[in-house]
């Protein structure tokens, strides 16, 4: 790989759980002291997508927000597997003409990924039934470009994430005219994610499925220290809890045509989060691979078990390895790769859907030191079909007797006739 594409991929990746802490502050309503108005971020060339997507939080496609990028659709998917539509709920006293966001400025002068109105001044979504850790039962639905991806986050309204279990399961669709081009292939810490990208009508609908899941938190318990797992790990998280994170990266920095074709290919999810390194394609390696990080130690002292869970479009895997989905779903392999150079090899289940063109993939068995988790896909061995070579028939002649009387008889078993007899 390039080396300033590999510089840019470290940059993203440090920068992410950042990103992200910030927006769980700007969610619960404390502003950065530094917000500056701009009318785009600074950084709208480095993501490659238009000056024309809406550069703020996406609001529900309602008439009167005005918008052409907007949320499309929410729901709650319950264990049965019914679906619950979220009610969009505006906070007393919000209209769309006094909601302006704009963008945090950074010390350095550049845009920052969070705005100085938070999105839950806006409104929220309560679902029918839905019971929450927090009082109002209600989740805020974070969806906005970043410099780094589209984030697509559901978050509590009482925190940053659930202190409490709460593995609920969450149907996000964003519509768009601009998706296609820009974005493609999906980092979640969600579990069992799926993803789906449709065209109808001349608009764009990008799905995004996964349930909540548990993530220690990068922050170290070392006082006075703060630890960036994505380079050094060996401490114990002084937080965690539930959340549901999504980042859609923009291709341009994915160093992958086929996800700028078909977005929303392949989604990867893991509790190794933090990093939020996107899954790419590593020529070298030739295979998909992912840069991870989580405390090593949660905040129960207990060793933190890596989990992946993803899913590939067979089409993608056809065009990437050049083998069929259901050859794929039978020679996966999920190698980890840690900074020693130490390799391991997870434990992994595969599942290839042929209705839908999804491979499913879910490995276990490791723990965190900063590795890159890698997905590699063995061809199997070419198939050479030995044809039986044809025989052709061979005809013989022998000479028959009888007295003074012969004959020649030919054929591929010659036989003399009744009263002759084969002459020695």
């Amino acid at each position: 790989m390039h080396k300033s594409l590999l510089r840019l991929r470290l940059t993203i990746m440090k920068r992410f759980l950042i990103a992200a802490l910030s927006s769980i502050l700007i969610a619960t309503g404390i502003a950065p002291a530094s917000a500056v108005e701009y009318p785009l971020p600074t950084w709208v060339g480095e993501t490659g997508a238009t000056g024309d997507f809406t550069w703020a939080n996406w609001l529900p496609c309602l008439d009167e927000y005005k918008n052409t990028d907007c949320i499309d659709s929410v729901y709650w998917v319950r264990n049965d597997g019914s679906r619950i539509k979220g009610k969009w709920e505006e906070q007393p006293g919000a209209t769309y003409a006094n909601f302006k966001q704009t963008w945090a400025q950074l010390p350095d002068g550049q845009s920052a990924q969070y705005f100085n109105e938070p999105i839950n001044r806006m409104g929220r979504f309560t679902f029918e039934g839905l019971s929450t850790p927090c009082e109002d039962n209600s989740i805020v639905m974070d969806f906005r470009p970043t410099r780094y991806s589209f984030q697509l986050n559901a978050a509590p309204t009482c925190s940053g994430f659930f202190k409490s279990k709460f593995e609920e399961r969450f149907e996000m669709t964003v519509k768009s005219k601009n998706l296609k081009g820009y974005v493609g292939g999906i980092s979640s810490n969600g579990k069992d994610p799926a993803i789906d990208f449709i065209e109808k009508d001349g608009e764009q609908f990008l799905t995004v499925i996964a349930n909540f899941a548990y993530i220690a938190w990068n922050s170290s318990s070392v006082p006075g220290e703060f630890i960036n797992v994505c380079e050094k790990n060996e401490y114990k998280a002084s937080d965690g809890g539930w959340g549901l994170w999504s980042s859609i990266f923009w291709s341009k920095q994915m160093n992958d045509p086929l996800l700028a074709v078909n977005p929303g290919d392949m989604i990867a999810g893991t509790n190794g989060w933090n990093c939020g390194g996107n899954m790419y394609w590593d020529g070298s390696e030739q295979a998909l691979v992912m840069s991870v990080g989580a405390p090593h130690y949660d905040i129960d002292g207990t060793v933190v078990d890596g989990w992946y869970e993803g899913a590939i479009r067979g089409r993608y895997i056809t065009s990437r390895f050049g083998i069929k989905p259901q050859q794929a779903a039978g020679s996966a392999r999920l190698e980890i790769v840690y900074a020693d150079g130490e390799r391991k090899v997870a434990t992994i289940s595969t599942k290839y859907d042929s209705a839908t063109d999804w491979l499913y993939l879910k490995g276990y068995g490791f723990t965190y030191s900063s590795p890159k988790l890698m997905v590699k896909f063995e061809k199997p061995a070419e198939v050479v079909e030995v044809k039986p070579v044809a025989t052709v028939a061979v005809k013989k002649s022998i000479t028959c007797i009888n007295g003074k009387a012969t004959k020649k008889v030919t054929a591929i078993k010659p036989v003399c006739p009744k009263g002759y007899k084969k002459k020695a």
